[in-house]
This record gives C-alpha cells, sequence and structure tokens, in this order.
C-alpha cells in the first residue's frame, strides 16, 4: 500500500467526516445548488440521547483525552490532512461521524482507513465500480437500507460521473437494465449477497469470470465493509446534518423510513 497516497486518503475523508459527518468515500462538499436545495428544508429535532456536537450517542472524543497510542493515531491522520493545507479537522475539535465513535478504540479507527482505502483505492476492478458497490451496500444493508450513509454518498457519486440510471436502479431497487455487463454483475451479486437468500452459483460464477478470484473477494470484503458501517451508525443512531435534510427526508421516503 503506497503510505503517500493512503495519507492523502485518509485527509479527504477525515475532513468530510468531520463538516459532514460522512463517509471517506464520498468527495468535497455538494455544489452552491446543492446547498441551496437543503437552505429551505426544515432541520429536523434531534433524539434525545444524541450528543449535538457528535451528532451520535457518544460524545467527541478529544485528544488529551487519549493514551500515547490514541494520541499518535489522532496525529497521523491530522498531519496527513494539514499537508494538503486544510485546517478543518479542527471544525469541531475532533471527528464527526462513525469517525468519532471509532476513535474511542483508535486502533479500529486507523485500520479501517487502511482497510478502506485499498479497497476502494487499490483494488482490481477500479473506482468506479467500487462507488457502484458502496452505494449498493448503502441501499440493501439490514434489509432496508441505511438513510445516514446513503445520504452521505449520493450527492458525491452525482459529481464523481456515476451514471443516473444506475443510482436510480440501485435507489428505486429498479429492474437491472440498460447498464454495463460489469455494473448489473455489481449490483445483483450485492442484492442477492445482503438479501434473505443465497447468492446463486450463476451469479457467483459471473461475478468470479468477469473481476477474477482476486476482484471477487475484494469486492465481497468492500461490500463488507459498509455492512459494518450500516450496522455501527445504526447503533450510535448517526444524524446527518442539517445541511443534508433536503437530501436525507426524500432518501428516507425512498426506502420506506418515513
Amino acid at each position: 500500500m503506497k503510505i503517500n497516497s493512503r495519507i492523502a486518503f485518509v485527509a479527504v475523508v477525515a475532513g468530510l467526516a468531520v463538516t459532514l459527518y460522512s463517509l471517506p468515500s464520498v468527495g468535497q462538499q455538494g455544489t452552491s445548488r446543492e446547498a441551496a436545495s437543503t437552505a429551505g428544508a426544515k432541520a429536523r429535532p434531534l433524539p434525545k440521547d444524541v450528543d449535538p456536537a457528535s451528532m451520535g450517542r457518544l460524545p467527541l472524543v478529544k485528544r488529551e483525552s487519549l493514551d500515547d497510542e490514541g494520541k499518535r493515531v489522532w496525529d497521523h491522520l491530522a498531519t496527513g490532512y494539514e499537508a494538503r493545507g486544510d485546517t478543518s479537522l479542527r471544525f469541531r475539535n475532533g471527528f464527526g461521524g462513525p469517525w468519532n465513535v471509532r476513535m474511542y478504540d483508535p486502533h479500529i479507527l486507523e485500520h479501517t482507513y487502511e482497510m478502506r482505502f485499498y479497497l476502494e483505492r487499490e483494488n482490481t476492478f477500479g473506482e468506479e465500480l467500487a462507488k457502484v458497490a458502496m452505494m449498493m451496500a448503502a441501499r440493501e444493508v439490514n434489509g432496508v437500507g441505511s438513510v445516514f450513509v446513503y445520504t452521505n454518498m449520493e450527492p458525491g457519486a452525482r459529481r464523481q460521473g456515476i451514471k443516473p440510471e444506475i443510482i436510480d436502479i440501485i435507489k428505486y431497487r429498479k429492474p437491472i437494465a440498460g447498464i454495463s455487463e460489469k455494473e448489473a454483475a455489481i449490483i445483483q451479486f450485492g442484492r442477492e449477497l445482503l438479501g434473505p437468500g443465497p447468492v446463486t452459483p450463476e451469479t457467483f460464477a459471473h461475478v468470479r469470470k468477469l473481476f477474477g478470484d482476486k476482484g471477487i473477494v475484494q469486492m465481497t470484503e468492500l461490500i463488507s465493509q459498509y455492512v459494518v458501517l450500516g450496522l455501527v451508525t445504526k447503533a450510535f443512531d448517526m444524524q446527518n446534518s442539517p445541511e443534508q435534510e433536503a437530501v436525507r427526508s426524500e432518501v428516507a421516503k425512498v426506502f420506506g423510513h418515513e
């Protein structure tokens, strides 16, 4: 794994997690049009057990509360961030979203970042197909989808060039048609993998043929990362930021959560 590129990736995702309580795979904050679309949405009141600073059930971790190993992890991420001339890591004097939860065990946080970087950026099938797998996992996790995770992913996916027809197939659980063979195979594999039934021999063989033995292992592990993320955000009742309310509300309705 390339250490410099990994640090740069950690820098990007750490900042986004702080400023948007977001996910490491999403790019920079939205366009002015997206910002305007959220401006008119009324923010929901937070659940009583959610900390308004962390937007989850645990308070923000402070650097001074960590032991030496925890401080090393904190500083490692902060240094990678500052190397890009970005000081938003200090936005709330700590990490936001699920990364704040994981900072309660810095070992988990550090190794999660490393694994996520490898599976998203250094896989054998490319970043665009990885994004398709990640969105599919966010839609299908727990059988009902993770509103928190998906809300953070969709705007960035659109900006990064994921085709609208792919997003619609994933989001609205439409029949798989009109997209590339590889995109279709990933969505079908993910639906079967996270659904109540088995992954059929035919689906497994097709994905294996397209991506190889190493690729199907990487694909499965990547999807599993987002399943775990969905569980973490559910356990700690992570809330999207008020600026995301318009997107969150629409996603929640589509997913049947509201």
